[in-house]
C-alpha cells in the first residue's frame, strides 16, 4: 500500500533522442522542468513520461515514452529521493534515446500521530 504524499519530478533533459524528420540527426534537449504530483492512490507503481518530437509545422510525431518504477521510492512511507538518473525512452519497441530525471517523495504528515500525542499530554495533566 503506497502512502499518500507529494512526488516531485525534475526532468533535466534528453540525450541522443532521435530526430524523426532528419534520420541520423540526434537531439540533446535541455528542459529543466519540475513537476509535482499528489499521490493519493494505493495502486501506483510506475511513472510514465511521454516525449513528443514537436515540429515547427505542427506535424508532431508520435510520442516516445519512458516508464519508471516508483514503487521502491514510495513503499517505505518516509521521505526518499533518487538523484539524477538516465532512463531509456522508447518509441514502440525501439530505444529512442535517454532522459535524465530525479525524483523525491514527501509523505503526507499523519495527523493521527499528532492527535494521539495531544491526547496523551492531556491525560498526563
Amino acid at each position: 500500500m503506497a502512502p499518500r504524499g507529494m512526488l516531485e519530478i525534475f526532468i533535466f533533459g534528453g540525450r541522443g533522442l532521435k530526430n524523426t524528420d532528419k534520420p541520423g540527426d540526434n537531439s540533446d534537449p535541455e528542459w529543466n522542468e519540475k513537476f509535482q504530483f499528489t499521490i493519493a492512490d494505493d495502486d501506483i507503481d510506475d511513472l510514465k513520461i511521454q516525449v513528443i518530437d514537436e515540429d515547427e509545422n505542427g506535424n508532431d510525431d508520435d510520442p516516445g515514452y519512458c516508464s519508471i518504477s516508483i514503487e521502491g521510492l514510495l513503499e517505505t512511507g518516509y521521505k526518499a529521493d533518487i538523484g539524477a538518473t538516465e532512463y531509456e525512452v522508447f518509441r514502440g519497441d525501439e530505444a529512442y534515446g535517454d532522459i535524465t530525471v530525479s525524483m523525491a517523495f514527501f509523505p503526507e504528515e499523519n495527523n493521527d500521530d499528532e492527535e494521539q500525542e495531544d491526547q496523551e499530554e492531556q491525560e498526563d495533566e
